[in-house]
């Protein structure tokens, strides 16, 4: 499943259509119980089991992330926790898709 970051205060407009150009983009691949460094305008392609997978990031840079996944987090049951508990999403927005009507 890919899973994008993207840090709101670094003067990006369109957040949305910033990380449908991130999910065209080569993934760093994570496998499971792999740690990794979530890092701002990245996307990482998270390899799921059947079972249950884990994955362990930590963010370097502080502030206010936007999450985007591929997948609605609920398909796979999806949690993001930290040593206090589970992270409950603020606005999740659900988004259809991206099309493009202009070259890159």
């Amino acid at each position: 499943m890919l899973m994008a970051f993207i840090l709101e205060n670094k003067n990006i407009t369109d957040l949305e259509h910033h990380a449908a150009h991130l999910f065209e983009a080569e993934a760093e691949e994570v496998k499971q119980n792999q740690q990794f460094q979530a890092k701002h305008e990245f996307v990482y392609n998270l390899i799921l089991n059947q079972e249950s997978t884990k994955f362990t990031f930590s963010i370097e840079e502080s502030g206010s992330y936007r999450i985007f996944t591929e997948h609605h987090p609920e398909e796979f049951q999806m949690k993001i926790t930290k040593s206090t508990g589970v992270v409950n999403p603020e606005d999740p927005i659900e988004y259809e898709g991206h099309e493009h009507g202009h070259s890159h």
